[in-house]
């Protein structure tokens, strides 16, 4: 049985990938360059 606002390990692995993606997509341009061979970090 699961309990109002338990959630199961699967649910909370998927919703972070989820807002993961999410992040990335929302400014791919800073991803391309911090993987760019000059990348300074």
């Amino acid at each position: 049985m699961q309990f109002q606002g338990e959630l199961k390990q699967k649910d909370t692995v998927e919703m972070i990938f989820d807002l993961h993606l999410a992040l990335i997509v929302k400014d791919i341009q800073a991803w391309v360059n911090l993987f760019t061979e000059d990348a300074v970090i």
